[in-house]
């Protein structure tokens, strides 16, 4: 891939996880932004959809730390901004991977108190 190509999906990571985020916060039945974050999407029967959204978006941050990595190494930040984004990256596919457990009535249902912690989440 060039490098314009590896940035672009960088720039790109951001916009698509908050457009996909922000889009099921306010079509999901239950979900109120002023006291649900958005990891918690990834509970109930439409939760595929934020499980796969946190995975496009690790990919497409990692994709973007190569071409950082490639545009700036050897030079100041060429190391350390490739690195901390690929950790970026790596974290939004663990929210994927390991999902947050139901909790604070969402999905609808579920009890307002403090959600039950499980291994998975």
């Amino acid at each position: 891939m060039t490098e314009r190509l590896l940035l672009a999906c960088g720039v790109a990571a951001g916009p698509i996880y908050l457009l996909v985020g922000f889009g099921q916060a306010w079509t999901r039945e239950g979900f109120d932004m002023r006291r649900h974050a958005l990891i918690l999407l990834a509970n109930g029967d439409l939760g595929w959809i934020q499980v796969a959204n946190f995975l496009i978006a690790g990919v497409l941050v990692i994709a973007g730390a190569i071409g950082v990595r490639r545009v700036l190494h050897p030079g100041r930040g060429g190391t350390w901004g490739p690195l901390l984004l690929s950790v970026y990256g790596l974290g939004l596919i663990g929210a994927g991977v390991f999902p947050a457990d139901p909790g604070q009535g969402f999905p609808p249902g579920t009890p307002m108190g403090a959600a039950t912690l499980s291994t998975q989440g």
